[in-house]
């Protein structure tokens, strides 16, 4: 009974060393990407924009050769203007998954 208990407390001890480091990674990794894509999106024109700011979920992927492909935008009136100015836009940003769904806030500002 004593050993299956150290077993478990091992067990345990290493998923959560596991899970805490791959966490840390993947949040700098992201903060890192979103840092980028704001970068990207600076260039835009937004003097059109309704409101004194505006945030907008961006939906994108990242492809085998490391370029932006985004799927969606949640205001169509910015999607567009969005999609041309990201898409296949080469990214220096390391560690990223790729070809999985990323989403990112993305605020605009006047």
């Amino acid at each position: 009974m004593n050993k299956i208990k150290s077993l478990i407390s091992a067990f345990a001890f290493v998923l959560i060393a596991t899970a805490s480091f791959a966490n840390d990674s993947n949040t700098s990794t992201l903060e890192d990407l979103r840092a980028e894509i704001s970068t990207h999106l600076q260039k835009l024109n937004i003097s059109n924009l309704d409101k004194a700011s505006a945030t907008l979920n961006v939906k994108f992927l990242v492809n085998d050769a490391n370029e932006v492909i985004v799927l969606s935008v949640d205001n169509d009136s910015y999607d567009s203007t969005i999609k041309s100015q990201l898409n296949y836009t080469k990214l220096d940003t390391d560690g990223v998954q790729k070809n999985t769904v990323i989403s990112v806030p993305v605020t605009f500002k006047k």
